[in-house]
């Protein structure tokens, strides 16, 4: 009875701080979804690298925040769960396929968001890995898809 109990304390702590290390604090949770797609890349805020704790936030054309990071390393971030609608139930659990997403970061420091003008995303040069370079002028979503991308607020 004990070894049982035992194996279960340690699995509910290992799903609940080792599959989701970092929380976001500023934007929250976001929607959760089978269909998915993946971002990462860099991120710089008035030219300067994010810093560990600044957050990269992900919304759907009705301002429902899909996808967050964390940032844990100076300057990126990813990889980072964009959630979709499955279309397999009538609650909306993300974005649209092919739909314009908004991007938003926080800067925990001065406790700042940036977002809309404020924020530019660059087409990198190549993919790395798996990751191709993002080569839209807008964000769109794209389930299934893994992309890079360069992001920089001012």
């Amino acid at each position: 009875m004990i070894k049982i109990k035992a194996s279960v304390t340690f699995l509910f702590l290992w799903m609940f701080f080792i599959s989701n290390p970092v929380f976001a604090g500023f934007f929250g949770e976001p929607e959760s979804s089978p269909i998915l797609m993946h971002l990462a890349g860099t991120v710089k805020i008035m030219g300067k690298d994010a810093r560990p704790g600044d957050e990269v936030g992900v919304f759907d054309k009705r301002g429902m925040l899909i996808g967050v990071f964390v940032v844990d390393k100076a300057g990126i971030f990813g990889d980072m769960a964009i959630s979709g609608d499955s279309g397999l139930t009538d609650a909306i659990e993300g974005a649209s396929e092919e739909e314009m997403l908004e991007i938003r970061v926080w800067q925990k420091s001065m406790d700042k968001e940036y977002s809309g003008n404020w924020i530019t995303v660059h087409r990198p040069e190549a993919g790395k890995g798996i990751y191709s370079p993002y080569t839209e002028p807008e964000l769109r979503f794209r389930g299934g898809n893994f992309y890079l991308l360069i992001i920089e607020a001012e």
